[in-house]
């Protein structure tokens, strides 16, 4: 499985127009009804898990949990769409947008914010990919973070993970 993590450091940022909300899922014609309702449910299941295994490591450091936060969801959840809708696996969208452009697009002003993203068929797998990885372990484990947006999406066999994590400006 494929891992990678970015830091932006904190800055005043002014405001974009809000980005284009992206659906959860990559569908495609045929999809019926019933698999997209799977594909939905099996989304959200695998986003809760992440939290909680994230949350689980963050305990384990003596760390407090962090908390979803709507706009840092919408920004995981938006890339991983982008890279499992165009089959690519980067920091950088498909449109040339840094996470920085896109936390400013969702508004979310922040002092410190870090983006994980990873390839591999499952939480666990997503998860542990990150914790062996030196500088994606330092995100989740940073004292200095509150809110956390997870993103998942798949494209046949492929699978995007995305964590986007920030600490709001005071």
């Amino acid at each position: 499985s494929l891992v990678r993590s970015q830091l932006q450091p904190s800055h005043q940022a002014t405001l974009a127009p809000l980005a284009p909300r992206f659906s959860a899922q990559v569908t495609t014609k045929n999809r019926s009804s019933a698999s997209a309702s799977s594909s939905t449910q099996r989304q959200r299941r695998f986003v809760r898990q992440i939290l909680v295994l994230t949350n689980r490591a963050r305990q384990r450091a003596g760390l407090a949990p962090l908390r979803r936060n709507a706009a840092l969801q919408r920004t995981a959840q938006s890339h991983s769409n982008d890279m499992a809708r165009n089959g690519f696996f980067s920091h950088t969208g498909s449109n040339g947008s840094s996470f920085g452009d896109r936390l400013r697009q969702v508004r979310y002003r922040y002092s410190y914010a870090a983006e994980n993203i990873a390839s591999g068929r499952t939480p666990r797998v997503a998860m542990s990919s990150w914790l062996s990885s030196p500088g994606h372990r330092a995100n989740i484990l940073n004292p200095n973070i509150r809110h956390i947006g997870i993103g998942y999406a798949r494209r046949g066999r492929s699978h995007y993970w995305t964590q986007v994590f920030g600490q709001p400006m005071r």
